[in-house]
């Protein structure tokens, strides 16, 4: 490859809250290409960062207002591109397009990475679904086998996809930020006024109706949602009835740039995800280390993978079980050392950085060695 040439990246995703694309998209241009971006129409406003990357919307609507209109309208409008186009390198950044572009790519001599940010096969939306299971079995499977190299967000995902495809090239890229610059500030006390926060998607098993029902027997605990989903309506309902009202507080998606302020202001970050699926028990979300970041501490669910890293970085703590004594309890313990919580989290955002992989995912596109 040149510097200057074109790279595609191809996502049916809200722009508005994928950092990780943006980060992808950044990266590229940095190393000296230029990135163009092939999407389906943003869902939420979009913040100025993306101004600096080449945005091609190919669908009317949201792929959040009508799936399947959605997909067949973005495959029939991105085929035409990926038979024109000489970019040299396809970068897939979900499972969507994955074999159709990677069939193209294979017949045109493109190298085609797949970003794997969840193994989709193994989420409640397919996995309950026999017909849905059948179709993305053949799509991802197909398109697994197409592609030259992968990506994938977590240790546990790297060894899932290693021993289903032992020949293909995996690069951990975890779903990391870049560095942030300020975040130092002193919060208030945690003796009598707590400050939680949630960022992320509202849906089944993410724990917060839990969560809500703890912090209602709990008065000096407040939170902050940043995000939407379709447990949404649920949650304010059951907030209205909990009397918590004036202690919790939804401000909808906000583009993710726009998300360091509250996080870095608040005490303790939630990521209550329950092990529901082989997939949410293996990875690790983008909200534990936008909350690392901020020096905000961790209350974690009981996932295989939040296991595992909090025995590396104890940044957090996981719960025993989402029962309102357990929740509880968990808070408890991080307020009790809070200090030292902090202390860990400055030292691990250090290494748990996008800059310190983005080394390897230049090898990734072909720019220098790849270092798994």
């Amino acid at each position: 490859m040149q510097p200057g040439e074109e790279i595609l990246i191809l996502i049916l995703a809200d722009l508005g809250t994928d950092h990780r694309c943006f980060k992808v998209a950044d990266t590229v241009k940095k190393l000296g290409y230029i990135p163009t971006l092939l999407c389906d129409r943003p869902r939420t406003p979009i913040g100025p960062l993306w101004d600096q990357i080449e945005l091609r919307i190919l669908t009317r609507e949201s792929h959040y207002n009508g799936f399947i209109a959605a997909f067949i309208v973005y495959m029939w409008r991105v085929t035409p591109i990926l038979l024109a186009t000489r970019s040299p390198v396809w970068i897939i950044e979900d499972g969507t397009p994955l074999l159709w572009a990677a069939l193209i790519g294979k017949l045109r001599a493109k190298r085609v990475i797949y970003d794997a940010r969840e193994i989709l096969l193994e989420t409640p939306m397919i996995r309950n679904r026999l017909s849905r299971r059948l179709f993305w079995f053949l799509w991802i499977g197909l398109g697994m086998r197409l592609t030259d190299r992968m990506a994938t967000v977590s240790p546990s995902f790297v060894q899932y996809f290693q021993s289903r495809y032992p020949e293909k090239n995996i690069f951990l890229l975890p779903n990391v930020p870049k560095a942030w610059k300020q975040v130092d500030s002193e919060k208030p006390p945690v003796t009598f006024k707590v400050q939680l926060v949630y960022q992320g998607a509202l849906r089944a098993g993410s724990g917060l109706r839990e969560a809500l029902e703890a912090i209602a027997q709990a008065p000096e605990y407040s939170l902050s949602i940043y995000g939407f989903g379709p447990e949404e309506a649920l949650l304010k309902e059951l907030t209205e009835r909990l009397g918590l009202k004036n202690r919790v507080t939804f401000y909808g998606a906000i583009p993710f740039e726009l998300l360091r302020e509250p996080i870095a202001k608040a005490h303790i970050g939630l990521h209550l995800l329950e092990p529901s699926c082989i997939s949410f028990d293996l990875t690790l979300s983008n909200k534990i280390f936008d909350y690392i970041h901020g020096l905000t501490p961790v209350l974690m669910g009981r996932t295989a993978a939040h296991k595992a890293f909090l025995e590396k970085e104890p940044v957090g703590v996981m719960v025993a079980s989402l029962s309102t004594a357990d929740i509880l309890n968990a808070l408890e313990t991080i307020r009790a050392s809070y200090p030292e919580f902090q202390t860990n989290c400055r030292s691990a955002r250090l290494r748990w950085v996008w800059e310190e992989f983005e080394p390897g995912f230049a090898g990734l596109i072909g720019r220098a060695p790849v270092h798994s």
